[in-house]
């Protein structure tokens, strides 16, 4: 593997997470849908939609949408294509329409999610401060 090239993607989705908020939208839809199940009223289904909305078109902003395959490759060897864009929203996605899932179950899958993506969002920050330290460039 190109260590240049897993820098640059490195940089590309650390980045991507932050500017999206993606975890604390992640956060936000999984309170949401926690509230309306715990009081289910109109406002409080439409305060979960609307927060699974805005996640989904982070998630769809994100720049890793449109990495070259080479850089799609990297990104599925270091396990990132469920943390980060159209993958992570393809399994929340899947999550929320399965067949048989109740609310609170999709709840506790949200929050199963949210913690991967903040465990991969922490190894990318580590690995991106070992990049500079040994002085690897992402170019």
């Amino acid at each position: 593997m190109d260590t240049n090239k897993l820098h640059a993607v490195v940089a590309v989705v650390r980045a991507e997470l932050e500017e999206q908020q993606v975890l604390s939208l992640m956060a936000s839809a999984t309170s949401a849908l926690q509230t309306s199940i715990t009081e289910p009223t109109p406002e409080r289904a439409t305060a979960f939609e609307t927060a699974h909305a805005t996640l989904l078109e982070a998630l769809d902003a994100c720049a890793s949408n449109t990495f070259p395959p080479s850089l799609l490759h990297i990104l599925g060897a270091i396990g990132g294509t469920n943390n980060t864009g159209t993958g992570l929203a393809a399994e929340i996605e899947a999550s929320l329409e399965a067949h048989g899932v109740t609310p609170a179950a999709a709840v506790q899958q949200l929050t199963a999610m949210r913690q991967r993506v903040a465990d991969f969002s922490k190894t990318l920050t580590t690995l991106a401060d070992a990049f500079e330290t040994l002085a690897i460039s992402s170019r």
